[in-house]
């Protein structure tokens, strides 16, 4: 009785463990692929800039910017730099929205927002968002 009772407990482990590494599979799967397919958007003095790198467009990455309307600003920049080293940049002016496919996976950007001071054009950016 007590082999026949071990031999069950064993087999009832085994479809508990593969039941677990199964859903744990799965879980995981569910997790980078939402990671990955995410927007992420970055702030600066009123400019809002967000890419994706699985746009769902056929685009490798996207770029979009949202040019700031805060006092004497004039638009935002979003600055990026891509996986295949190229850089570039798109610009909004104030109170409008730009977007690109950039053709390549984007490995760094930021925001940055444009003012018109006493005169002189000045530019303001946030830090750099890097994607590991």
């Amino acid at each position: 009785m007590e082999r026949k009772l071990r031999t069950m407990l064993r087999k009832k482990n085994a479809k508990r463990a593969a039941f677990v590494a199964a859903s744990a599979a799965f879980a995981g799967a569910l997790l980078t692929q939402t990671a990955f397919a995410a927007q992420v958007d970055a702030y600066w003095h009123g400019t809002h800039a967000a890419v994706d790198n699985n746009p769902g467009s056929g685009s490798a990455g996207w770029v979009w910017v949202y040019g700031s309307t805060e006092y004497k600003a004039t638009g935002g920049v979003i600055k990026y730099k891509l996986w295949d080293g190229s850089s570039g940049q798109l610009d909004a002016n104030r109170g409008k929205t730009n977007s690109a496919g950039t053709g390549s996976d984007i490995r760094q950007f930021q925001a940055c927002t444009n003012f018109y001071i006493d005169g002189y054009d000045y530019q303001t950016c946030g830090d750099w968002v890097t994607f590991g």
